[in-house]
C-alpha cells in the first residue's frame, strides 16, 4: 500500500516565477487578494474575469483548480475561498 505525500513550502520567488507542481492562493469573496492580483497581470486576466463570470466566487471553503495556465511557472493553480473579508482572521 502506498501513501500520498504532501510537501509544503514557503518560497519568496515571485508567485509567478515559482517552479511547482500546485500553487495554492486564496482570495476572499468578491475581490482578488494582492497575490491574485499579482498573477493576474501575469495571466492576462483571467482571475479577474473569472470573478467576473462568478466562476470564482471566493465564498468559504469553496476550491477552484485551474490546469495549463500560460504566463506562470506551476503546474497547477489553486484557489481556496476564504469568505468575507471583515471575517477572515489569521
Amino acid at each position: 500500500m502506498s501513501i500520498n505525500q504532501i510537501k509544503f513550502s514557503v518560497s519568496t520567488d515571485a508567485l509567478q516565477a515559482h517552479e511547482t507542481d500546485c500553487l495554492v492562493i486564496g482570495v476572499c469573496e468578491g475581490k482578488l487578494s494582492n497575490e491574485a492580483l499579482e498573477l493576474d497581470k501575469a495571466l492576462n486576466g483571467k482571475l479577474q474575469k473569472l470573478l467576473d463570470n462568478g466562476d470564482l466566487s471566493g465564498k468559504a471553503g469553496t476550491l477552484l483548480p485551474l490546469l495549463d495556465l500560460e504566463g506562470i511557472a506551476a503546474n497547477r493553480l489553486l484557489i481556496v475561498g476564504f469568505g468575507k473579508e471583515e471575517k477572515l482572521t489569521l
